[in-house]
């Protein structure tokens, strides 16, 4: 049985409100793991007032981590979004872009093995493409 807590945080990727943005539509990175007891690196875009856009890195632990972002300049629109995983498992990983309730991009993959291999997923996209 698991130790870890899973659950969804849902914290907010940048300093864009739904105020401050271009559209009103969410962008929402989410992350899947089977091991809630493994961290996870994520790496995703922000959008912050000023117009930047960087990316974030954070280690993760549960069952569902997802951040919750509003892109607030136009120049954002083509640019690609930023959605990658990593994590050391013997169990999976998978990550969905979505956008305005629409998948932009998916990913998955899992350890073939008992011994914990080296997992990554991308899901690096923009809705405009």
């Amino acid at each position: 049985m698991p130790t870890a807590s899973p659950g969804t945080d849902g914290a907010t990727a940048g300093n864009c409100t739904e105020d401050d943005s271009l559209t009103g539509i969410p962008t929402i990175y989410t992350l899947l793991t089977s091991d809630v007891s493994e961290p996870v690196t994520l790496i995703y875009t922000e959008f912050n007032t000023d117009g930047s856009t960087p990316t974030r890195t954070e280690v993760l632990t549960g069952a569902t981590n997802s951040r919750v972002g509003f892109a607030c300049d136009e120049e954002t629109s083509g640019e690609i979004w930023t959605l990658t995983a990593t994590t050391s498992s013997t169990g999976s990983l998978a990550c969905v872009l979505g956008f305005g309730g629409k998948i932009v991009a998916q990913d998955s993959a899992f350890a073939e093995s008992n011994t914990p291999v080296d997992l990554r997923v991308d899901c690096s996209g923009n809705p405009g493409r």
